[in-house]
């Protein structure tokens, strides 16, 4: 589903389904924001300025699904952003594919070296690790 984040005194709320009655008067469902994704965005806050205003109003696509720990009696309707490849690709400092590549790098290598730890494997494994992600 599609809806637009925003930010109350009660905290991150999801409003969608805007329907507009007449006017300046729409009705729209709301739903708070899973907490995982309110802990996301609030650790992002302490890195990068203006967080709050960055996301708040943005557009999101989401999935309604239920929250319940232990400190609340009942499990509650929450929504859960969904990311795309491309956000979640951004999360990871390397892709699949690159760690996939370094890991079989490391298999040949030390097999070269027939399981005798080396200095030079492990400079080799973290050069290519510290290449830039493309």
């Amino acid at each position: 589903m599609k809806g637009r984040l925003h930010k109350l005194s009660k905290g991150w709320t999801i409003w969608y389904n805007d329907d507009h009655i007449g006017g300046n008067v729409s009705f729209v469902d709301s739903l708070p924001l899973h907490p995982d994704d309110v802990k996301e965005i609030n650790e992002l806050s302490k890195i990068f300025d203006n967080v709050d205003a960055r996301y708040n109003g943005q557009e999101v696509e989401f999935e309604m699904t239920y929250h319940w720990d232990e400190t609340i009696p009942q499990p509650i309707s929450v929504g859960r952003l969904i990311k795309t490849k491309e956000e979640k690709d951004k999360e990871t400092l390397y892709t699949e594919e690159q760690v996939r590549k370094v890991i079989e790098q490391s298999y040949s290598l030390g097999s070269a070296y027939r399981g005798v730890y080396s200095k030079k494997l492990e400079n080799e494994i973290i050069q290519s690790l510290k290449q830039t992600k493309q």
